[in-house]
Protein backbone atom coordinates (compact mmCIF):
# COMPACT_ATOMS: atom_id res chain seq x y z
CA UNK A 1 0.00 0.00 0.00
CA UNK A 2 2.76 2.44 0.94
CA UNK A 3 4.49 1.53 -2.51
CA UNK A 4 1.36 2.68 -4.65
CA UNK A 5 1.04 6.32 -2.39
CA UNK A 6 4.82 6.69 -2.98
CA UNK A 7 3.95 6.05 -6.69
CA UNK A 8 1.61 8.32 -6.46
CA UNK A 9 3.65 11.14 -4.48
CA UNK A 10 5.83 10.76 -8.08
CA UNK A 11 2.82 12.33 -10.12
CA UNK A 12 2.20 15.45 -7.89
CA UNK A 13 5.57 17.42 -9.55
CA UNK A 14 4.38 16.88 -12.53
CA UNK A 15 0.83 18.28 -12.50
CA UNK A 16 2.90 21.52 -13.19
CA UNK A 17 4.01 20.60 -16.18
CA UNK A 18 -0.03 19.10 -17.57
CA UNK A 19 0.44 20.79 -20.81
CA UNK A 20 3.37 19.42 -22.21
CA UNK A 21 2.66 16.78 -25.15
CA UNK A 22 5.15 15.12 -27.42
CA UNK A 23 3.11 12.70 -30.20
CA UNK A 24 6.50 11.38 -31.36
CA UNK A 25 6.12 9.52 -27.60
CA UNK A 26 1.87 9.46 -26.81
CA UNK A 27 -0.94 11.31 -28.20
CA UNK A 28 -1.88 12.09 -24.80
CA UNK A 29 -0.22 14.97 -22.72
CA UNK A 30 1.58 14.89 -19.45
CA UNK A 31 -1.78 16.03 -17.65
CA UNK A 32 -3.85 12.81 -19.70
CA UNK A 33 -1.39 10.51 -18.30
CA UNK A 34 -1.85 11.78 -14.43
CA UNK A 35 -5.54 12.06 -15.14
CA UNK A 36 -5.68 8.66 -16.96
CA UNK A 37 -3.76 7.16 -14.10
CA UNK A 38 -6.10 8.37 -11.62
CA UNK A 39 -9.35 7.89 -12.99
CA UNK A 40 -7.66 3.64 -13.45
CA UNK A 41 -6.94 3.48 -9.74
CA UNK A 42 -10.29 5.31 -8.74
CA UNK A 43 -11.94 2.63 -11.10
CA UNK A 44 -10.53 -0.18 -9.81
CA UNK A 45 -10.50 0.64 -6.11
CA UNK A 46 -14.37 1.24 -6.75
CA UNK A 47 -14.55 -2.45 -8.22
CA UNK A 48 -12.62 -3.92 -5.76
CA UNK A 49 -15.22 -2.49 -3.03
CA UNK A 50 -18.34 -3.77 -5.18
CA UNK A 51 -17.08 -7.26 -5.64
CA UNK A 52 -17.92 -9.99 -3.46
CA UNK A 53 -14.97 -11.83 -2.02
CA UNK A 54 -16.69 -15.69 -2.26
CA UNK A 55 -16.87 -14.80 -6.25
CA UNK A 56 -13.11 -14.88 -6.49
CA UNK A 57 -11.85 -17.17 -7.92
CA UNK A 58 -8.10 -17.63 -8.93
CA UNK A 59 -6.68 -19.02 -12.65
CA UNK A 60 -3.20 -18.57 -13.89
CA UNK A 61 -2.53 -15.77 -16.86
CA UNK A 62 0.61 -15.82 -18.59
CA UNK A 63 0.06 -12.00 -19.59
CA UNK A 64 -0.12 -10.90 -15.97
CA UNK A 65 2.95 -13.10 -14.60
CA UNK A 66 4.91 -11.24 -17.10
CA UNK A 67 3.67 -8.04 -16.17
CA UNK A 68 3.85 -8.80 -12.85
CA UNK A 69 7.19 -10.76 -12.30
CA UNK A 70 8.78 -7.62 -14.66
CA UNK A 71 6.87 -4.97 -13.32
CA UNK A 72 6.45 -3.60 -17.04
CA UNK A 73 3.79 -3.04 -18.88
CA UNK A 74 4.76 -3.13 -23.10
CA UNK A 75 4.58 0.55 -24.78
CA UNK A 76 1.37 0.39 -27.22
CA UNK A 77 -0.05 -2.76 -26.35
CA UNK A 78 -3.17 -1.65 -24.57
CA UNK A 79 -5.96 0.49 -25.45
CA UNK A 80 -7.48 2.77 -22.67
CA UNK A 81 -11.23 2.17 -22.32
CA UNK A 82 -13.24 5.03 -22.49
CA UNK A 83 -14.23 5.58 -18.70
CA UNK A 84 -10.39 6.02 -18.06
CA UNK A 85 -10.02 8.26 -21.50
CA UNK A 86 -9.80 11.79 -19.96
CA UNK A 87 -11.11 14.91 -21.63
CA UNK A 88 -8.46 16.73 -22.14
CA UNK A 89 -10.39 20.10 -22.02
CA UNK A 90 -11.08 19.82 -18.49
CA UNK A 91 -7.45 19.20 -17.32
CA UNK A 92 -5.71 21.71 -15.68
CA UNK A 93 -3.35 21.54 -12.95
CA UNK A 94 -5.82 22.43 -9.84
CA UNK A 95 -8.19 19.84 -11.43
CA UNK A 96 -5.24 17.31 -11.54
CA UNK A 97 -4.05 17.98 -7.79
CA UNK A 98 -7.51 17.63 -6.09
CA UNK A 99 -8.29 14.09 -8.27
CA UNK A 100 -4.62 13.12 -6.40
CA UNK A 101 -5.73 13.77 -3.14
CA UNK A 102 -9.17 12.21 -3.41
CA UNK A 103 -7.17 9.05 -5.36
CA UNK A 104 -4.55 9.23 -2.08
CA UNK A 105 -7.56 9.16 0.63
CA UNK A 106 -9.54 6.47 -1.49
CA UNK A 107 -6.21 3.96 -1.29
CA UNK A 108 -6.26 4.79 2.02
CA UNK A 109 -9.90 2.68 2.20
CA UNK A 110 -8.04 -0.65 0.82
CA UNK A 111 -7.05 -1.34 4.35
CA UNK A 112 -10.48 -2.44 4.99
CA UNK A 113 -10.83 -4.62 2.36
CA UNK A 114 -11.05 -8.22 2.42
CA UNK A 115 -8.21 -10.20 0.44
CA UNK A 116 -10.26 -12.20 -1.93
CA UNK A 117 -12.13 -8.78 -3.39
CA UNK A 118 -11.42 -9.26 -6.69
CA UNK A 119 -11.20 -6.98 -10.03
CA UNK A 120 -11.82 -8.27 -13.35
CA UNK A 121 -8.99 -6.98 -15.33
CA UNK A 122 -9.72 -7.30 -19.25
CA UNK A 123 -6.25 -8.73 -19.80
CA UNK A 124 -4.62 -9.92 -16.47
CA UNK A 125 -8.23 -11.76 -15.43
CA UNK A 126 -9.43 -12.08 -12.00
CA UNK A 127 -7.17 -9.99 -9.58
CA UNK A 128 -7.39 -10.22 -5.55
CA UNK A 129 -6.99 -7.22 -3.65
CA UNK A 130 -3.44 -7.54 -3.28
CA UNK A 131 -2.73 -8.40 -7.09
CA UNK A 132 -5.13 -5.07 -7.67
CA UNK A 133 -2.88 -3.12 -5.82
CA UNK A 134 0.31 -3.95 -7.73
CA UNK A 135 -1.40 -3.51 -11.15
CA UNK A 136 -2.74 -0.31 -9.87
CA UNK A 137 1.04 0.61 -8.76
CA UNK A 138 2.78 -1.15 -12.01
CA UNK A 139 -0.09 0.58 -14.13
CA UNK A 140 1.39 4.11 -13.04
CA UNK A 141 4.76 3.60 -13.11
CA UNK A 142 4.25 2.96 -16.92
CA UNK A 143 2.76 6.29 -17.18
CA UNK A 144 5.07 8.10 -15.44
CA UNK A 145 7.72 6.54 -17.65
CA UNK A 146 5.53 7.54 -20.51
CA UNK A 147 5.47 11.20 -19.03
CA UNK A 148 9.72 11.15 -18.44
CA UNK A 149 9.83 10.67 -22.00
CA UNK A 150 7.91 13.22 -23.14
CA UNK A 151 9.66 15.33 -20.78
CA UNK A 152 12.88 14.43 -22.05
CA UNK A 153 11.96 15.57 -25.41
Amino acid sequence: MNKLKNTLEKLRPLTKRHTLKNEVVSKGSVGWHVEHSLQAIDGMISDLQKSKPEEYTYAFNVKRFFVFTFRKIPRGKGVAPETVNPDITEITEESLNLHLEKTVKLIESINNTNKNNHISHAIFGNLNTRSTITCMDIHTNHHIEIINDILKS
